[in-house]
């Protein structure tokens, strides 16, 4: 007999599909201005005579042209009674630490994620076609709202401008 590998993370409260990750439009000028920027700091960096950050830019130059290489998946998002889950991943709502909603549309329309996991202090969900009130409603039921944030953080402006 199969046994059923499906895990029970609660009742599903709410529930839509989002990208794995954004996924930004680069034109050629993009990577031209790219590789003029990374050869710079690195030519800096070989005059300045520190190596290892000439390693670094190097190492996440490569990271983000291969990801800006990658197609994102569709993975399914859940509210539940018991927690949040983004594909596999579960979160109870003890490790969660609060959570709130910038809504600007079109580019801006992310829930956002605080989290007492160490070295996980924060991941962010595209609300897609999703009511960002009712959301709102449901999350409130489970965990608090950071009502001190309320818009997009500052590190998710620049990689947006910067398509990173």
């Amino acid at each position: 007999m199969e046994e059923n590998k499906q895990k029970f993370y609660g009742d599903v409260l709410l529930s839509w599909q989002t990208a794995e990750f954004e996924k930004h439009h680069r034109t050629k000028h993009w990577y031209f201005w790219m590789i003029i920027i990374t050869a710079g700091l690195v030519g800096w960096s070989f005059w300045t005579g520190n190596v290892l950050f000439s390693l670094i830019i190097l190492m996440a130059a490569i990271m983000i042209f291969m990801l800006g290489e990658k197609k994102p998946r569709a993975v399914p998002f859940s509210i539940t009674n018991l927690g949040i889950v983004f594909g596999e991943k579960f979160v109870p709502y003890k490790d969660v630490d609060g959570f709130w909603i910038a809504y600007e549309p079109p580019d801006v329309k992310n829930v956002y994620f605080d989290l007492k996991i160490f070295f996980t202090p924060r991941f962010t969900i595209d609300l897609g076609k999703e009511n960002p009130v009712k959301v709102r409603e449901v999350l409130l039921r489970h965990i608090k709202e950071d009502l001190k944030r309320d818009g997009e953080p500052l590190t998710d402006i620049i990689c947006r401008i910067f398509k990173i």
